[in-house]
């Protein structure tokens, strides 16, 4: 490719990288370009950076400065983990109003839950036909209940646990 902005032959690679949650659930994905200038820093371009440029008979060879460039150490430094670190900080808050609602919701359930055995409790001792049968169903219910709510706890704790995954070059120009 030629381009006005490059007096140097530069070479651009294109990353994709994943933030992955504790679950193996995608929770962002996100394409990076980097240039790699023999000499100089590799910098962080914008994935649509090849729009910039006019199609160019290949080169016999590829400058031997470009081939030695190793761009993805400098890229996780400088931009993967910040990519990492945006998506947790979103993600922190997400789960925190799930996690909120959830103990609101369930918690209200498991009340009600527990006044439903109360109510039949107070049955069984006056002797009231059935109330046996409504008794175990509501503890059978709030057991459910408590374990629902103890299993989306630990979801969400997996949840949290955000890790930076699948990176991986896809080309270069």
């Amino acid at each position: 490719f030629f381009s006005l902005q490059h007096t140097n032959p530069s070479r651009i690679d294109f990353y994709r990288a994943r933030v992955v949650d504790g679950l193996g659930n995608i929770v962002h994905e996100r394409l990076f370009a980097a240039e790699a200038t023999e000499g100089a820093e590799p910098q962080l371009r914008e994935p649509n950076a090849l729009g910039n440029f006019t199609p160019a008979t290949a080169p016999s060879e590829i400058p031997p400065g470009l081939r030695d460039v190793e761009v993805e150490p400098w890229l996780h430094a400088n931009a993967l983990q910040l990519f990492l670190e945006e998506v947790r900080a979103e993600r922190i808050q997400e789960l925190d109003r799930v996690a909120a609602h959830i103990e609101l919701s369930l918690t209200e359930l498991i009340q009600r839950a527990d006044e439903e055995i109360g109510r039949a409790a107070a049955e069984v001792e006056q002797g009231a036909q059935g109330a046996e049968g409504r008794q175990a169903q509501a503890e059978a219910r709030q057991a459910e209940l408590i374990a629902r709510r103890e299993r989306r706890r630990k979801e969400l704790e997996q949840q949290r646990s955000l890790t930076l995954q699948g990176v991986e070059k896809l080309a270069s120009a």
